[in-house]
């Protein structure tokens, strides 16, 4: 038997009177009287809104927590009053069967789904199902499919092979450490995993093998980076034989443009991206220069605008940073002069062991 007929994101005006079945999580429950109710059942498309109008409905639901998974069998109707902000809001379903396919067995759950963002990292982690189940985290891996299948398309289109190198292997010389991995036939020896493909995309050259790429997996044991995770990351990999610095080149440019085509959401990621980057620079900038001209921590004198600008959410320009910025240091550089005055040498050389 068919678990669904629709997704909970897919109804519209046009389904009004149709019998449907929708399987999804118990996102809120409103209960207004005992035979009146609201529901809002989601997965992974959307959310739909379903209105209970018999007691019988209502007892279905009764001691049922969020987050249970249900499945809703009934008829689409239209909304008297809709919901511009919903892709559903002109429709909702009248049940006439509730089943509870798995109930959660908690109150109260470790944060909420939709703020999940907001809760401590360790929770996120530990409850990390639950994490998923936010739209914000769950579009963050629906756009790395797109970007990653874009990627592909562009490269294959460009002739290159996609060639899936060993992750058993041995160790390399490179930048970072290696993660071992023991051996089960040959007591005392490892596999190591690799850094990056370099040497078997090297091979492939030698072999003849002409335009080589994959996503390529990086094992480093090294500390986390600003733009890379502890451990484990992936990169676009590709090699060409007989090609030169620019031809490298027009291939990236290709491939990024065709990504930007494919996921037009990226534009957004990567200008918010920018935006954040450029402000946490311009403050660490700002900060090492006014630490040259004061005797105290910098973090004292940095200038409001800045420190509003630090905080994550914010949108000010950054233009006011720089100028703020400025002033601060230029203050900075008035407080060490009038104290150089009053002990009768520069402070910049008396702190210096603090900053250097």
């Amino acid at each position: 038997m068919q678990s669904r007929t629709h997704t909970c994101g897919e109804l519209r005006l046009g389904d009004a009177g149709k019998k449907v079945m929708l399987s999804g999580w118990l996102e809120n429950f409103r209960e207004v009287g005992a035979e009146l109710g609201f529901v809002v059942i989601r997965d992974f498309y959307g959310t739909t809104q379903v209105v209970i109008e018999t007691e019988e409905m209502m007892e279905k639901l009764n001691g049922v927590n969020c987050e249970s998974t249900l499945s809703i069998t009934g008829v689409v109707r239209e909304r008297s009053s809709k919901n511009p902000n919903q892709a559903t809001g002109d429709i909702e379903v009248v049940p006439t069967d509730i089943a509870v396919l798995g109930r959660c067995r908690h109150n109260e759950l470790p944060f909420e789904i939709n703020r999940s963002k907001e809760a401590d990292e360790n929770a996120r982690l530990k409850y990390r199902y639950l994490d998923l189940r936010n739209p914000a985290v769950k579009d963050r891996i629906v756009l790395r499919c797109q970007v990653v299948s874009a990627l592909r398309q562009a490269m294959t289109e460009q002739g290159f092979l996609e060639i899936t190198t060993p992750i058993l292997t041995c160790s390399s010389p490179e930048g970072a450490r290696d993660y071992l991995v023991p051996s089960r036939n040959h007591p005392g020896k490892f596999y190591a995993l690799p850094q990056a493909p370099q040497q078997f995309k090297q091979l492939l050259m030698v072999s003849g093998f002409d335009r080589y790429f994959q996503v390529a997996p990086c094992f480093r044991d090294e500390d986390a980076r600003q733009d890379r995770s502890p451990g484990e990351f992936y990169q676009l990999d590709f090699e060409m034989s007989f090609a030169t610095q620019e031809d490298v080149f027009e291939v990236a440019e290709t491939v990024e443009v065709a990504e930007v085509i494919e996921n037009p959401s990226i534009i957004q990621v990567v200008e918010k991206w920018y935006e954040e980057n450029m402000i946490y620079y311009t403050i660490t900038a700002l900060m090492a220069v006014e630490s040259s001209f004061i005797p105290f921590p910098s973090e004292i004198v940095i200038p409001p605008a800045a420190y509003i600008a630090s905080k994550e959410g914010s949108s000010l320009n950054i233009y006011l940073v720089v100028l703020f910025g400025t002033l601060g240091a230029l203050i900075g550089a008035l407080i060490n002069y009038f104290l150089a005055l009053w002990l009768g040498r520069p402070i910049m050389y008396k702190f210096a062991d603090r900053y250097h």
